[in-house]
């Protein structure tokens, strides 16, 4: 896949129009649902499926900026080596292990968002804010060939733990089209969006191309 590519093609299209607020009457608000696949530098999970919740809110004389909020989860699974402590005849060495992890990642965000062309059916956007991430981890390490000596007291073969919290930085671009105006009540609409979004954080980066739907005015 190239990421580079799609960032180029969906940041310009992004810039081509003049900023407006995308709503011909009121504040205006979306909600939306999405789901996704993301590609990580994570040395245990490069890659899987991540869902969220968003709300988008335009605020009135601010050159079509508004606010966003995201909540979003997603799970995943891999193998590497870990280090461990390993003690033989009570001298404790530090050695690596293979280790399979199953890692839940939650993830809360807040941005803002500018979107273009008001009247028209497709919208780009562009967005850029912040995120925290809270990590549950369970490793199960291999420790079958150290129980084989009776010398070794290695860790349990299975250990659950919560990774610190991580801030990250994100930047997003995107397409929605706006569809089924007025048809369910006066000045709403439903939305399809085609979402992709990059993470900068501290202990982990992502490149994430999702769809999802949407309701609001």
């Amino acid at each position: 896949m190239r990421i580079p590519s799609l960032l180029a093609l969906f940041l310009g299209a992004a810039c081509a129009g003049p900023p407006r607020i995308p709503f011909d009457e009121g504040t205006g608000w979306h909600a939306s649902v999405h789901s996704g696949e993301r590609w990580s530098n994570d040395r245990y999970i490069e890659e899987y499926n991540a869902s969220g919740i968003e709300v988008y809110l335009p605020v009135p004389g601010t050159e079509g900026w508004g606010w966003e909020l995201g909540a979003s989860w997603g799970s995943g699974s891999g193998d590497a080596s870990e280090k461990i402590n390993v003690t033989r005849n009570n001298v404790t060495a530090v050695e690596a292990v293979d280790n399979h992890r199953e890692s839940d990642i939650y993830e809360l965000t807040i941005g803002v968002r500018q979107t273009y062309f008001p009247d028209s059916v497709v919208q780009p956007y562009f967005g850029v804010g912040g995120a925290v991430f809270k990590t549950k981890n369970v490793d199960h390490f291999d420790v079958d060939a150290l129980l084989a000596d009776p010398a070794v007291q290695p860790k349990p073969p299975e250990v659950e733990h919560f990774q610190t919290v991580d801030l990250a930085l994100y930047l997003r671009t995107g397409l929605q089209w706006r569809i089924l105006r007025d048809r369910i009540r006066k000045d709403s609409e439903m939305l399809v969006i085609l979402d992709l979004r990059g993470s900068f954080g501290h202990e982990f980066s992502f490149v994430e191309v999702s769809l999802g739907v949407g309701y609001g005015r």
